[in-house]
């Protein structure tokens, strides 16, 4: 499969259970590490080149939905009003974690769909 489209698959994703959870409103805490470990692993098992970079890539898709959902709660008053400098420290922490755990997903689908190749010449 061609890499854009891997990433749009692995995109939409953690898109979707954002928006599910805007809507239905219920507790987050699968999404934090979950989602975007699943996303990372599946566009890197879709990519047909690139498998790492597109699996890591999807630390940046979950940290730009991150902020848009903490600035929405702060312009509109929903929760805690941590201000910008709040909503940046939560996203560089939440960058950094996510970055791990969708290097460990990336790397594992990477060799997973490597070791199939490897056998079959």
């Amino acid at each position: 499969m061609k890499p854009f489209k891997a990433w749009m698959i692995g995109s939409v994703i953690i898109i979707i259970p954002y928006g599910i959870r805007i809507i239905y409103d219920f507790p987050a805490s699968y999404m934090w590490l979950g989602v975007p470990a699943m996303a990372a692993f599946i566009t890197a098992c879709l990519a047909s080149k690139h498998k790492i970079a597109l699996g890591m890539s999807m630390a940046v898709v979950k940290t730009v939905l991150s902020i848009i959902v903490l600035f929405f709660c702060m312009i509109f008053n929903i929760g805690d009003n941590i201000g910008v400098g709040g909503v940046l420290i939560l996203a560089t922490i939440d960058f950094i974690m996510i970055s791990i755990v969708c290097m460990i997903a990336s790397f594992f689908a990477d060799f997973l769909t490597n070791r199939n190749k490897n056998y079959n010449e």
